[in-house]
């Protein structure tokens, strides 16, 4: 399934200029420099040594391109190139320009604190708070949990442990100066990674389940990447336990008795960035009973 902003066109470039410029036809008719008997006397065509034929010129290539009707850029891209391949799957859903114009200019995403309306009904899901999402197509991608997210409440460096290839996907976190290790617990076909929310990782706060995605691939060969995984209604009970387990870390690790500061006001959503309130000694505690705990992957 392609994306709904894409539209495809014919462009034209000269194979003997030294820089490569795209340009879109606007005309079938359109008749030029390259198309007419002038391009004989073109400064290009004289020093690739064409020899004199009739137009178009020799060297004038045509091809079908991609171009984003959303994109202020207006990038065309030749259909053989692999940089837009996102754009005719479904992984377009992850397209950062695609999302600000399906939710619209004025739609806010919501940091309400409601975990349950917010988690998507066909995604699955870890114990150690990652997310699995794959297509009919068989295109994966991960990314961290709402829950993750909010309890952290800043990001102030994310690194990838790999690019590419079959492998566990992992990074690393640092915030509040802590340094937090994620690894989702099966193999996945690494194709990329999220480069965006490397230099903003408030994506992953702002947006964990949209363009704050972290790796992107396929399913592997030999074995389930969705093996282990909770989904629908048993991910839904264990998230909402889940967000009483923090609760219960968060006060039992506060030593001052600060603990009302730091739920919502429904008591029991811990309010966003809530691991600050935490002493400085006990955040690393906290991240390793609650997101690092192997046993629980």
């Amino acid at each position: 399934m392609k994306c709904p902003y894409l539209r495809e066109s014919w462009v034209k470039f000269c194979q003997a200029a030294p820089f490569k410029k795209v340009i879109e036809q606007t005309s079938d008719n359109a008749v030029d420099l390259c198309t007419s008997a002038a391009f004989s006397a073109c400064a290009a065509f004289r020093e690739r040594g064409g020899s004199a034929t009739p137009p178009p010129c020799p060297f004038l290539q045509e091809s079908r391109a991609h171009v984003c009707s959303h994109d202020p850029s207006v990038r065309l891209v030749p259909c053989s190139d692999q940089v837009l391949s996102r754009c005719v799957t479904t992984n377009h859903r992850y397209c950062a320009t695609y999302l600000a114009a399906a939710r619209g200019p004025h739609e806010s995403l919501d940091r309400s604190g409601d975990l349950l309306a917010g988690m998507p009904s066909n995604f699955l899901f870890t114990r150690n708070h990652m997310w699995l999402d794959v297509s009919n197509e068989h295109d994966c991608h991960i990314g961290l949990d709402a829950l993750l997210t909010r309890v952290l409440g800043r990001v102030d460096k994310l690194t990838f442990m790999m690019s590419q290839g079959e492998q566990r996907p992992s990074l690393v976190l640092t915030t509040h100066g802590v340094t937090l290790h994620m690894v989702f617990p099966n193999p996945m076909r690494i194709t990329c990674s999220n480069a965006q929310v490397r230099v903003n990782p408030d994506r992953i706060l702002t947006d964990p389940y949209g363009s704050g995605w972290l790796f992107e691939g396929t399913e592997p060969g030999g074995t389930d990447i969705r093996s282990g995984l909770l989904s629908g209604e048993s991910a839904r009970i264990w998230m909402w336990q889940e967000a009483q387990r923090v609760t219960e870390i968060i006060q039992r690790a506060s030593a001052e008795g600060r603990n009302a500061t730091m739920l919502a006001a429904d008591g029991g959503v811990p309010v966003e960035g809530a691991v600050r309130h935490l002493r400085p000694d006990n955040i690393p505690l906290f991240f390793h009973e609650l997101f690092e705990n192997e046993e629980a992957v």
